[in-house]
């Protein structure tokens, strides 16, 4: 009889964020605490929580609304999704190099391993970023 390969396992959270001061900082924090309690390495971990930083600052910039935070670890990798009720697509721009802002896209490209957004079927959309694990965290969903 074939045996089924088993599937590693998956781990990760799922939030609702309030608007307000410092929500990208708390959104950072969620997810280095979440990540590091699953003994992922520190630049990957970092990684992530610039990717989330620049995210939700995204949402709080371009929208109105409350982001859901989604943050899931598997065998490979890290996936990380920032949810908004708004239906305008994020537009990727090349601001002149004294410009202050309009950078998070690009950064989120240099540290991905892959990016994109989807629309989601009730509304909205989703932008994500996966981050590649190092080779020896690979296959472990958690501690």
């Amino acid at each position: 009889m074939a045996r089924v390969p088993a599937r590693p396992p998956v781990t990760g959270f799922a939030v609702r964020l309030t608007r307000g001061r410092g929500l990208a900082a708390v959104a950072r924090g969620l997810t280095r605490c979440a990540l590091e309690a699953r003994a992922v390495d520190s630049g990957t971990v970092e990684d992530a929580a610039l990717v989330v930083s620049e995210l939700i600052t995204n949402v709080l910039e371009h929208t109105l609304c409350e982001p859901l935070l989604v943050v899931v670890l598997h065998g490979g990798g890290v996936r990380l999704e920032v949810r908004d009720a708004d239906a305008r697509l994020p537009v990727s721009r090349t601001p002149p190099p004294s410009a202050p802002h309009g950078r998070g896209m690009a950064l989120v490209a240099a540290v991905s391993h892959r990016h994109g957004v989807r629309r989601l079927p009730g509304g909205g959309k989703a932008v994500w970023a996966v981050l590649v694990l190092p080779p020896a965290r690979r296959g472990h969903g958690g501690p």
